[in-house]
């Protein structure tokens, strides 16, 4: 393990040719959709989802394949919170369900930009007729 205190990060060298797959074209990236019955805090979920990337250092990680001699996996002190919030409450129920698809379609071709941590790419709450998806 090396340290790197320029960005205030932690850097970790990988084994020769342990990031070669970052430059691979393939993409695969879990998404999920989960339906809640609840009030939606947008305050108090942002709060919990810093929290838990201030807990784990993964999560707030990135690979910087250019700038050293060889690549390195950097961990950062703070990285922007990855969530948005979008309101379909005033959304027909089919439109609702057109929109969530669609937007699960953009996900799935979303590229990870890997040096630009968090690795999260999104995590989107969306209020739908009293549920939160």
């Amino acid at each position: 393990m090396t340290k790197s205190k320029p960005a205030n990060t932690i850097a970790f060298q990988g084994e020769p040719g342990a990031y070669s797959h970052l430059a691979c074209r393939a993409v695969y990236h879990d998404i999920f959709e989960f339906h809640f019955r609840m009030p939606l805090d947008e305050a108090a979920w942002s709060r919990v989802l810093s929290g838990v990337i201030e807990r784990h250092p993964t999560l707030r990680t990135g690979f910087d394949v250019g700038r050293f001699s060889e690549p390195l996996q950097l961990v950062h002190a703070s990285v922007p919170l990855p969530c948005t919030f979008e309101d379909l409450r005033d959304l027909a129920v089919p439109d609702q369900e057109r929109r969530i698809a669609a937007w699960i379609e953009e996900e799935r071709g979303r590229r990870f930009v890997y040096d630009a941590p968090p690795l999260l790419l999104r995590s989107d709450v969306r209020p739908a007729t009293g549920a939160v998806a």
